[in-house]
């Protein structure tokens, strides 16, 4: 065995792009009405959220945390385990951000007007409309396209928007494994030399810093 320097990030990965694709086409067949569901279910959540239901903001932690968990086992451990002695391990992560979903859904709160946090819409928007989109742009085929509540990309991605929305106790530290996910998707598509890799990563990260800079600006504005 050679240095670890000697190794890219290739080397650790046992698929090519194509076989990696063919799960997204294999849990949209498995699983389609459960993304729209999940959609439809999430729009409807933050609606009543941004209404000062606190319920509803509870409710929608605690929806999140079972399309967390159905990732957990729909994708990582029955798909994606067989290609990937990581996918448990990513599993188990996705496990441990349904219950800091439940968690935080106890303290939650939505800011009082969704319009004062134009990233998280933003990034809301980008997960579950412009991300797929991009996929089939790219050439992919539409039955592989990634879908929030199936696929673990854009569904990272729009629980990070609903956090972004969202004040409580509990809420930053659940913000931590979406993030990390982004990172970690970035980083295997790097590893199949694929030009879009960090997209992902960047676009959490930016939303991230672009709405604690919106919160802080406000909050200095309320102080003055």
């Amino acid at each position: 065995m050679g240095n670890w320097s000697d190794y890219a990030l290739s080397d650790f990965l046992m698929f090519a792009p194509d076989t990696y694709f063919r799960l997204y086409e294999r849990i949209n067949a498995d699983g389609w009405p459960f993304a729209l569901v999940a959609t439809v279910g999430l729009l409807i959540a933050i609606g009543l959220a941004a209404r000062q239901s606190g319920r509803a903001a509870s409710a929608i932690h605690w929806a999140l945390a079972v399309v967390w968990a159905f990732v957990a086992w729909a994708f990582f451990y029955r798909l994606y385990a067989p290609i990937n002695l990581a996918a448990q391990w990513f599993a188990a992560g996705y496990l441990v951000e349904a219950l800091a979903l439940v968690i935080a859904g106890w303290t939650a709160t939505v800011q009082a007007s969704l319009r004062v946090n134009p990233w998280a819409l933003a990034l809301l928007a980008y997960a579950l409309i412009v991300h797929p989109l991009t996929a089939a742009a790219l050439g992919r085929d539409w039955a592989g396209v990634e879908l929030f509540g199936l696929a673990p990309d854009p569904t990272a991605l729009a629980t990070l928007a609903v956090l972004l929305m969202c004040t409580g106790k509990a809420v930053a530290v659940a913000r931590v494994i979406p993030l990390l996910w982004c990172v970690i998707s970035g980083l295997t598509y790097a590893a199949m030399d694929l030009p879009y890799a960090w997209v992902t990563p960047a676009i959490a990260l930016l939303a991230t810093v672009g709405a604690w800079w919106s919160r802080r600006r406000r909050l200095e504005g309320f102080t003055q």
